[in-house]
């Protein structure tokens, strides 16, 4: 299930966090030349996943949107 209370999405290739019930300002996860996509949720509706162009290969990452870290 995701967040309730959170919106995950892509713009301009980067992974945007924003608050549903309190809107404001989107939070930056990522700030690469690469491509992110398909952002989704995990049921702990603190981390998301996303598919991610790097180079010449796809691969997914993990996103913790609290601490904005990442791992492949």
């Amino acid at each position: 299930a995701s967040d309730t209370r959170k919106a995950a999405f892509i713009a301009r290739g980067d992974l945007y966090v924003v608050g549903t019930r309190e809107g404001g300002e989107a939070t930056r996860l990522t700030n690469t030349p690469d491509v992110d996509a398909e952002p989704a949720w995990l049921p702990d509706g603190r981390r998301l996943v996303t598919a991610s162009l790097r180079g010449t290969a796809w691969n997914l990452y993990l996103h913790d949107a609290a601490s904005r870290t990442e791992r492949a």
